[in-house]
Order: C-alpha cells, then structure tokens, then sequence
C-alpha cells in the first residue's frame, strides 16, 4: 500500500512537470505565379510566344494543354500568323529545340485561359506601314529565326522621303517604293556588296521577295506582304523606334 502511494505521487509530480506538446508547424504556402500574357501565334506547325513584360521571343512546347491554345487561336485569328494576345498558367524551361543543339527558354502551357484579338496595351495597339521598324519573322511559310548574337534582318519605310533601308542578314539595303492606299511596290532595291559565312540564302530570298510584293496587310503588330494572287509571302511583327 505504502509502495502504491509512492508511485501514485512520483506519476502526480512528472505529470505537473512535463509541458504541454507544441502544436506541429504549419506547412509553408507558396505562392501561386500570376498567369503569363503575351502575344501567340502559329505558323508552319510551330507555336510562338513572346511575353508581355520582358519581350521575350519562345517557342511553345506541344505538350499539357497547348491543343487548347492552339485552338482558340485558329478560331480567333483574322490571318495566317497573325499574333492574339494570350493568357495561360504555365512555365519555362530550358529544352533543345526541333532543329539545332543548343537549349533555349521554351513555354510549357499548363493551362490554357484565353486569346483576344489585341496586342499587349490593349484593343488600341496597332503598328503603322510606315516609320515602324519591321523585323522578318518569315518568308512564305517557313519561320526565320536570328541566330544568337547576329543581327535581325528588318527594314523600315520612311514616309518622308519614301525610301526603304534595311539589314537583309549580311547587307544593308535601301531603294523606293510606291504607296497607293493598301498597295505598295518595290523597285531597284540596292544592297552593299559584302560576303558572310552564313545567312546568304535566307538574304537572296529576301531582296528577291519585294520584287513580288503587290500589297500590304496589318493586324495589331503583325504586317504581311502579300502578291498579285493574295498569297503572303512574307510576315514581320513590329519593333517601334526610339
């Protein structure tokens, strides 16, 4: 009996001793990342998408719910590669592209929310002909893309003294042109006569693409050149100048 006291009064004294548990941590909540916004388009089974804040040119991965992009987009667009505004959840990665050995930021759609039919500022964002720096996103069907640290083949139409001047890859060019309402013509475009290691094709096809230019088009920042038949020949997104 005496024993059993004793041990009641020690279990007692531990009990009043011990200190209450602590309540396990919480677990910490990430953020969740504000959707992306930019402007998407499709052209020659290849996705792009270059993003609102930064300007940032990638291609789309043909994974997660990039079908649902690629939908609206067919379903919104008002011509062929013509760029909407989209909004998607989603991330970027370094991955190898289709062609070349080099890995390069790449936009995985993890969520597709929408596409509109404007640019980045809003419904009002549309590019003029002339006095705008175009850059040369691709000849015929085929995209063009600027190799790493080379220069971008562009031109710009100055309405001052109509003359065109431009880079087409290796020379710079220049010459005038005739503007009546959506038609435009080109002739005797000039060029310097340098030699480069690489890109010559892709110039040769370009000086020889305003030959064919017959009209013009734009939809928001996209302007294409199109010939006699309407086919476009040629689409370039806008670069304004400083």
């Amino acid at each position: 009996m005496r024993v059993t006291l004793l041990l009641l009064c020690a279990t007692a004294l531990l009990g009043a001793c011990s200190t209450p548990e602590s309540p396990p941590p919480k677990a910490e909540t990430t953020p969740e990342s504000p959707p992306l916004r930019g402007m998407y388009s499709y052209m020659a089974d290849a996705g792009w998408f270059i993003e609102c804040r930064s300007g940032t040119r990638m291609p789309v991965a043909q994974e997660g719910d990039n079908a649902a992009l690629e939908r609206a987009y067919s379903n919104g667009k008002s011509m062929d590669g013509a760029p909407l505004l989209a909004t998607v959840e989603g991330r970027v990665e370094d991955r190898l592209p289709m062609e070349g050995d080099q890995k390069r930021p790449t936009l995985i759609v993890d969520k597709f929310i929408s596409v509109e039919a404007q640019g980045c500022s809003g419904p009002s964002s549309t590019a003029q002909l002339e006095n705008t720096y175009w850059k040369l996103m691709a000849l015929l069907d085929r995209p063009v893309a600027t190799p790493e640290g080379a220069r971008e083949i562009h031109f710009v139409l100055n309405s001052a003294e109509r003359q065109l001047s431009g880079f087409a890859g290796c020379n710079r060019m220049s010459g005038p042109y005739v503007l009546e309402g959506e038609k435009i013509s080109f002739d005797q475009i000039a060029s310097t006569m340098m030699a480069c290691a690489s890109g010559m094709d892709i110039e040769q096809q370009f000086k020889q693409m305003f030959a064919a230019v017959a009209a013009w088009k734009i939809s928001g920042e996209t302007l294409q050149f199109v010939d006699i038949n309407g086919n476009a020949i040629a689409t370039f997104e806008s670069r304004y100048m400083k």
